[in-house]
């Protein structure tokens, strides 16, 4: 379904120019913004409306280890933070585009992972151990190594959610006490698109009344006024899916519900956040890629309420409700293999449906 009222959008405040890939996380009733930039931007608030730059969370712009591998990185994507095992964890990704005009195909990109006892930065035991890496993509690897995303299922444990563009996003088990990934655990696929080079990465996962929901973005970030990037959702009774849109549709066939698109010339939200705040009320925070001031990221939040049958919706915009006949989907999950197969048919640059090359900051 596609709304046609005017999503509500909570008007700003304080430094909100520049950010991108936003994640949140409150501890002690502050609320703390990690985003893209180099080594990696922090931001807090009392309210989600004011925020204030606090400092950054890496001594330097790009980990050492991560510019090793990826030595034209500049600066750290798409952090994202989680509490588990007495301590804050920290995934990042370093990645750069090295074939012009491939910009999914050509990037090698790497996640990395770091601990901090808390998030205040006043606080004398604050400070961030870097860990190194945790998975190293190669161009024409099957998923792509960005936009980490940590979850706990029911029981606590933690779940590690990546990927962007080529064959989508995937969810693996952590290994709590290393904060790597466990080995034997198989790549469970959550969401694909239908080419390689279609739009799809940063996962979210929340769970609510006995539903987990997968928010995505899709289509194209990084193209300023020309972006088309949106936010849209699925979901599953069961965290490693499958997941379907309102309609029915397998997330794994391009299914999702749009939550958000571009609204005049407030272009391209996505690389959302969901949050829950102290009071129960739910908030999509995201960044857009232009606004009435010209291209450039900047943070936007949206209120978030629920449908009587359990379906998000920005306040301002009806409740999604099905469109077509429901369709009929698998209880099973799919696990993606783990190598390139020996043969990767890759569509001509020609085929792309942009104009130029996005520089694909997360």
């Amino acid at each position: 379904m596609v709304a046609t009222a005017t999503p509500t959008e909570v008007p700003l405040a304080g430094d909100i120019a520049g950010v991108g890939d936003p994640t949140v996380a409150v501890e002690g009733g502050v609320t703390y913004l990690y985003s893209t930039g180099p080594g990696i931007p922090i931001r807090r608030s009392t309210d989600l409306v004011t925020w204030e730059l606090v400092g950054r969370a890496l001594v330097e712009d790009v980990p050492p280890w991560a510019l090793a591998a990826v030595p034209t990185a500049n600066d750290v994507w798409a952090p994202d933070l989680s509490y588990w095992g007495g301590e804050w964890h920290l995934y990042y990704a370093v990645s750069r585009v090295t074939i012009d005009a491939d910009p999914v195909a050509g990037s090698t990109s790497v996640i990395g992972h770091a601990t901090s006892p808390t998030l205040d930065p006043d606080d004398p035991s604050y400070g961030w151990i870097d860990h190194g890496m945790v998975l190293r993509s190669e161009p024409l690897d099957l998923i792509n190594a960005i936009d980490a995303e940590v979850v706990l299922d029911d029981a606590g444990a933690p779940h590690l959610a990546w990927g962007s563009y080529r064959e989508g996003l995937v969810l693996q088990t952590i290994d709590p006490a290393t904060g790597l990934l466990e080995a034997s655990a198989p790549r469970i696929a959550l969401a694909r698109r239908p080419a390689w080079w279609a739009g799809l990465e940063a996962t979210s996962l929340v769970h609510r009344d006995g539903w987990w929901y997968l928010f995505a973005s899709f289509d194209w970030c990084c193209l300023g006024e020309r972006s088309n990037y949106n936010v849209r959702v699925g979901r599953s009774r069961d965290l490693e899916g499958p997941y379907v849109d309102v309609d029915g549709h397998p997330m794994l066939e391009d299914g999702g519900t749009i939550l958000l698109r571009s609204e005049g010339a407030r272009v391209g939200p996505g690389h959302q956040d969901v949050h829950q705040d102290a009071a129960g009320d739910w908030w999509l925070l995201h960044h857009w890629e232009a606004t009435e001031a010209g291209p450039g990221r900047v943070l936007g939040l949206h209120p978030l309420e629920w449908s009587a049958d359990g379906w998000p919706h920005v306040r301002g915009e009806p409740a999604p409700t099905p469109t077509t006949a429901a369709t009929t989907t698998s209880t099973t999950t799919t696990a993606v293999p783990t190598t390139v197969p020996p043969t990767v048919d890759v569509p001509a640059r020609a085929a792309k449906p942009v104009a130029a090359t996005p520089s694909f900051a997360g």
